[in-house]
């Protein structure tokens, strides 16, 4: 987004789309590329009553509010300074690549980091289901913006094993 007033490239298509399901339901065929950021932006675009900069800065509250909830997790998990690490790592990255644009890696970064969050939880408690919502969101992060697909057998092999290597156990981390 060039200064926050206009998208180019692949953000104008994002926009593009998101005030197409806005306006008409649906929408064309360039969408369908990465159809969950599309519809998020679309529901970020609904509630900023369609203005390009309030839609920026609550993308960018997404951002802030799902690296608070991964944060949270890793101090009570590992303390505060590997928290603080953490953060700045997030925010590095959404600085250069998620904050103030209109591109995918905004729903795929807040997604997955709620997904880290649930799985350092799931291995605090040991929780089969924790763990398979957990690398549920993270397939969904994936959909919304691919990136570490490799990741997704390892996790499903991590799930099987948090209980004890046993059939249901990875029949669920398969099914997730």
């Amino acid at each position: 987004t060039l200064g926050g007033y206009l998208p180019i490239s692949d953000a104008s298509g994002y926009w593009g789309c998101a005030n197409e399901y806005l306006e008409y339901g649906q929408s064309d065929a360039w969408c369908h590329r990465r159809p969950l950021y599309s519809m998020l932006l679309g529901a970020v675009t609904l509630v900023s009553g369609r203005s390009l900069e309030i839609a920026l800065i609550v993308q960018a509250g997404l951002i802030g509010l799902s690296t608070f909830v991964f944060a949270r997790e890793v101090a009570r998990w590992l303390g505060a300074l590997p928290a603080l690490l953490a953060s700045y790592v997030v925010f590095q990255f959404a600085w250069r690549s998620a904050i103030g644009v209109t591109l995918s890696e905004v729903g795929g970064l807040c997604v997955g980091l709620i997904a880290a969050a649930l799985l350092l939880r799931a291995a605090e408690r040991k929780s089969l289901w924790l763990a398979a919502f957990g690398a549920f969101m993270f397939g969904l992060g994936e959909n919304i913006r691919p990136g570490a697909l490799f990741a997704l057998p390892l996790l499903v092999l991590w799930v099987a094993t948090l209980k004890g290597f046993n059939a249901r156990s990875f029949l669920v981390g398969g099914l997730v």
